[in-house]
Protein backbone atom coordinates (compact mmCIF):
# COMPACT_ATOMS: atom_id res chain seq x y z
CA UNK A 1 0.00 0.00 0.00
CA UNK A 2 1.30 3.46 -0.89
CA UNK A 3 1.83 6.09 1.75
CA UNK A 4 -0.15 9.26 1.08
CA UNK A 5 2.84 11.40 2.00
CA UNK A 6 5.23 10.03 -0.62
CA UNK A 7 3.02 10.50 -3.69
CA UNK A 8 2.04 14.04 -2.65
CA UNK A 9 5.65 15.01 -1.98
CA UNK A 10 6.78 13.47 -5.23
CA UNK A 11 3.98 15.06 -7.25
CA UNK A 12 4.66 18.51 -5.83
CA UNK A 13 8.34 18.19 -6.66
CA UNK A 14 7.81 16.97 -10.20
CA UNK A 15 4.92 19.24 -11.13
CA UNK A 16 5.40 22.81 -9.95
CA UNK A 17 9.19 22.50 -9.87
CA UNK A 18 9.31 21.06 -13.38
CA UNK A 19 6.40 22.86 -15.01
CA UNK A 20 8.56 23.73 -18.00
CA UNK A 21 8.65 20.04 -19.02
CA UNK A 22 4.87 19.80 -18.93
CA UNK A 23 4.55 22.95 -21.02
CA UNK A 24 7.00 21.66 -23.61
CA UNK A 25 5.22 18.29 -23.69
CA UNK A 26 1.76 19.74 -24.36
CA UNK A 27 3.13 22.23 -26.88
CA UNK A 28 4.87 19.32 -28.61
CA UNK A 29 1.43 17.88 -29.26
CA UNK A 30 0.09 21.13 -30.74
CA UNK A 31 0.77 24.86 -30.64
CA UNK A 32 -1.21 26.62 -27.96
CA UNK A 33 -1.41 29.62 -25.68
CA UNK A 34 -0.99 29.56 -21.88
CA UNK A 35 -4.64 29.27 -20.88
CA UNK A 36 -5.28 26.38 -23.27
CA UNK A 37 -1.99 24.72 -22.26
CA UNK A 38 -3.19 24.84 -18.65
CA UNK A 39 -6.30 22.85 -19.61
CA UNK A 40 -4.18 20.39 -21.59
CA UNK A 41 -1.88 19.86 -18.60
CA UNK A 42 -4.91 19.22 -16.39
CA UNK A 43 -6.35 16.71 -18.88
CA UNK A 44 -3.08 14.90 -19.59
CA UNK A 45 -1.32 15.01 -16.23
CA UNK A 46 -4.07 15.57 -13.67
CA UNK A 47 -2.99 18.85 -12.09
CA UNK A 48 -3.72 22.48 -12.82
CA UNK A 49 -0.75 24.82 -12.46
CA UNK A 50 -1.35 28.27 -11.01
CA UNK A 51 -2.00 30.63 -13.92
CA UNK A 52 0.61 33.21 -12.86
CA UNK A 53 3.23 30.47 -12.54
CA UNK A 54 2.27 29.16 -15.97
CA UNK A 55 2.60 32.58 -17.63
CA UNK A 56 5.97 33.06 -15.92
CA UNK A 57 7.06 29.68 -17.25
CA UNK A 58 5.98 30.59 -20.78
CA UNK A 59 7.90 33.86 -20.51
CA UNK A 60 11.07 32.08 -19.36
CA UNK A 61 10.80 29.38 -22.02
CA UNK A 62 10.40 32.00 -24.73
CA UNK A 63 13.29 34.06 -23.36
CA UNK A 64 15.50 30.94 -23.30
CA UNK A 65 14.55 30.11 -26.88
CA UNK A 66 12.76 26.85 -26.01
CA UNK A 67 9.40 28.03 -27.36
CA UNK A 68 8.44 30.63 -29.93
CA UNK A 69 5.29 32.54 -30.69
CA UNK A 70 3.82 32.06 -34.16
CA UNK A 71 0.52 33.68 -35.15
CA UNK A 72 -0.51 34.14 -31.52
CA UNK A 73 0.23 30.57 -30.46
CA UNK A 74 3.33 29.18 -28.81
CA UNK A 75 5.17 26.20 -30.21
CA UNK A 76 8.27 24.24 -29.29
CA UNK A 77 11.43 25.51 -30.97
CA UNK A 78 14.19 23.25 -32.27
CA UNK A 79 16.17 23.95 -29.11
CA UNK A 80 13.06 23.16 -27.05
CA UNK A 81 12.71 19.76 -28.76
CA UNK A 82 16.32 18.96 -27.88
CA UNK A 83 15.83 19.98 -24.24
CA UNK A 84 12.56 18.02 -23.96
CA UNK A 85 14.19 14.94 -25.46
CA UNK A 86 17.09 15.24 -23.01
CA UNK A 87 14.67 15.66 -20.08
CA UNK A 88 12.71 12.56 -21.10
CA UNK A 89 15.92 10.57 -21.40
CA UNK A 90 17.08 11.75 -17.97
CA UNK A 91 13.75 10.86 -16.34
CA UNK A 92 13.78 7.42 -17.98
CA UNK A 93 17.35 6.80 -16.82
CA UNK A 94 16.53 7.88 -13.27
CA UNK A 95 13.42 5.69 -13.15
CA UNK A 96 15.48 2.72 -14.36
CA UNK A 97 18.15 3.35 -11.71
CA UNK A 98 15.54 3.62 -8.95
CA UNK A 99 13.88 0.45 -10.10
CA UNK A 100 17.18 -1.41 -10.30
CA UNK A 101 18.26 -0.28 -6.84
CA UNK A 102 14.90 -0.84 -5.19
CA UNK A 103 14.12 -4.26 -6.67
CA UNK A 104 14.27 -7.07 -4.17
CA UNK A 105 16.17 -10.11 -5.36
Amino acid sequence: MLSNTVPRRLLKGITVGSLWMYVLAVLARRPSYPYEARKMIREEFGFEPPIVTLYTTFYRLEREGLIKKVEGHYMVSEKGWEVLTDAIRLLRDLANKFEKLATKD
